[in-house]
């Protein structure tokens, strides 16, 4: 959905709020509020999509670090465990582990999208923003 009548304070904007995991988001929304500007379908959705994505990998982190915790009292799996911690914790390029390249590549290409003043599409999360912003 390409669509000239995105303003480019609306690209920088919805490029940002992904960067901030939302906040740069709800704080242009309060901004909004108070200077009395309409907020476009465009930059709700990606400020829904990217607290969503947050909250998501918030939860998700959360769930897998309890799990590991769970599972790192069980003595026969205790071992397995801490493999697969390190495994996914290691550096793998530069500084950078394996889920953090993902999580910046995901953050990445949502905010160099909607630069283009296009909606990233990112497959079951923008089913769920589409039914919440239309």
């Amino acid at each position: 959905m390409h669509n000239k009548k995105i303003s480019i304070e609306e690209r920088l904007v919805s490029a940002i709020t992904y960067f901030t995991m939302g906040c740069g988001g709800v704080l242009y929304c309060i901004y909004a509020y108070f200077r009395k500007k309409k907020i476009t379908s465009f930059l709700r959705y990606n400020i829904f999509q990217s607290i969503f994505l947050s909250l998501l990998y918030f939860c998700i982190a959360m769930a897998i670090g309890l799990v590991m915790t769970f599972l790192s009292y069980i003595p026969g799996i205790k071992y397995l465990v801490a493999q697969i911690s390190f495994w996914l914790n290691k550096a793998f390029i530069g500084e950078y582990s394996f889920l953090q390249i993902i999580v910046f590549g995901i953050v990445l290409y949502a905010s160099f999208i909607s630069l283009l003043g296009r909606i990233p599409r990112i497959y079951w999360v923008s089913k769920i923003i589409d039914q919440q912003v239309n």
